[in-house]
């Protein structure tokens, strides 16, 4: 191990994925707030180990401090490398209007977050645009996490523990402004094991996102994202303005319907999928 001051050796892995996979879009699209690009890939950290990704082929190589093994495991779960994802997309290709999505995007897959960093993040992105709240996150490990040992790497994101403890006027400073009562709480939920994520991956989806709910700062759209991004229930489908006028222009003849009405279709219509569904008509939305 490098002492103070020193820099420890960084090594690089290759991590083959199945299927296709566009690293640029599942990095700024919306899934995460937590990388920034630079020239040679993207920077960014995963469980608190600091990481540098880029694609080389049909491979992530994560480059960073630290044991090899756990790094390739660290990069090969979040980015659900051996996931079969042509099957799936075989089987979202069924809707004629999924099918257009993925023919259009088919490097899309959802990232496997943990909880914490999924669940702080989409308490940020309430009333908030993509670049502001990478900016908070960006803020918050500054301030907050630990110090990279990466060159060029950012600050590791701060543990649930370490924001719990931050005073409430530290966080504003951040830029985290209304959000960080919200931000705070949920914090400490974690961090006392109050909010349980076994039983959040295994209580049915609709009890799961009552118990998000119930925190200070999440509503249904957010509890939506916790749910797909940071539990992996894919059978979850946020809806936020973008998906919303989406579903009604595709599946409601773009008449005005609720978002509960949009979310519980979707359920039905794509079931244990639906999640993966909504990646691919959310980003066909924005991006065409």
């Amino acid at each position: 191990m490098a002492g103070p001051g020193e820099q420890e050796e960084t090594r690089a892995v290759r991590v083959p994925y199945i299927g296709q996979m566009d690293l640029d879009a599942l990095l700024t699209m919306g899934q995460t707030f937590a990388w920034t690009r630079q020239e040679d890939g993207y920077h960014g950290s995963i469980r608190g180990t600091c990481l540098r990704v880029t694609l080389d082929g049909s491979s992530i190589v994560g480059a960073g401090p630290g044991d090899a093994a756990d790094m390739e495991a660290i990069v090969r779960e979040y980015f659900d490398a051996d996931f079969d994802l042509p099957a799936l997309q075989a089987r979202l290709s069924a809707d004629e209007h999924v099918a257009a999505a993925v023919a259009r995007h088919p490097g899309l897959r959802v990232l496997h977050q943990p909880l914490w960093e999924c669940l702080a993040s989409f308490i940020l992105s309430t009333v908030n645009n993509i670049p502001r709240i990478q900016r908070i996150v960006n803020r918050l490990s500054d301030e907050f996490g630990e110090r990279s040992r990466l060159p060029g790497g950012r600050p590791a994101f701060p543990t649930a523990e370490v924001i719990a403890e931050a005073p409430i006027d530290a966080l504003y400073e951040c830029g985290t402004g209304f959000r960080a009562r919200g931000l705070s709480e949920a914090a400490r939920a974690m961090a006392t094991g109050d909010l349980d994520e076994a039983g959040l991956r295994s209580a049915p989806l609709d009890e799961a996102r009552a118990r998000l709910v119930g925190l200070y700062g999440v509503g249904d759209k957010v509890a939506g994202c916790i749910l797909l991004y940071g539990l992996g229930r894919f059978e979850a489908f946020p809806v936020d303005v973008w998906i919303k006028r989406e579903m009604e222009r595709l599946y409601f003849d773009a008449r005005e319907v609720a978002p509960a009405v949009i979310r519980d279709f979707a359920q039905e219509r794509f079931g244990e999928w639906a999640g993966y569904a909504q990646v691919y008509l959310f980003h066909g939305a924005r991006k065409g």
